[in-house]
């Protein structure tokens, strides 16, 4: 792990931010976190298979996810990743600093015009 502080870890790439927002719901295997990830940006920048896993292998290094148990009645080949707590909080700690972006360009913006 590089980092035991979420802040330490931002800012998230991209990529990144939305592989771990898409397991804050629920833990996926490789194949769903790039569906749902493509589903989140409208398919606009779309996350393929080397990028995926390449970040995936990342995220375990540094501490942010970890395997998951397959859900029951489900095909045993497919690795699961959940998040750790610590992926949780840098989630939560990049939500945070980009919800204060994006108030302070709404605040300029407002005393623009």
């Amino acid at each position: 792990m590089t980092s035991n502080k979420p802040a330490d870890m931002l800012p998230l790439r991209p990529v990144v931010f939305g592989i771990l927002t898409v397991l804050r719901q629920a833990p996926l295997h490789g194949y769903g976190i790039m569906q749902r990830a493509n589903d989140h940006v409208g398919h606009r920048a779309l996350l393929g298979p080397g990028t995926l896993y390449r970040t995936l292998k990342e995220l375990r290094a540094d501490g942010m996810i970890e395997h998951a148990e397959a859900p029951a009645g489900t095909d045993a080949r497919r690795h699961y990743y959940q998040l750790t707590p610590f992926g949780d909080d840098v989630a939560v700690a990049e939500a945070q600093r980009l919800g204060r972006l994006i108030d302070t360009a709404e605040l300029a913006s407002q005393q623009a015009g």
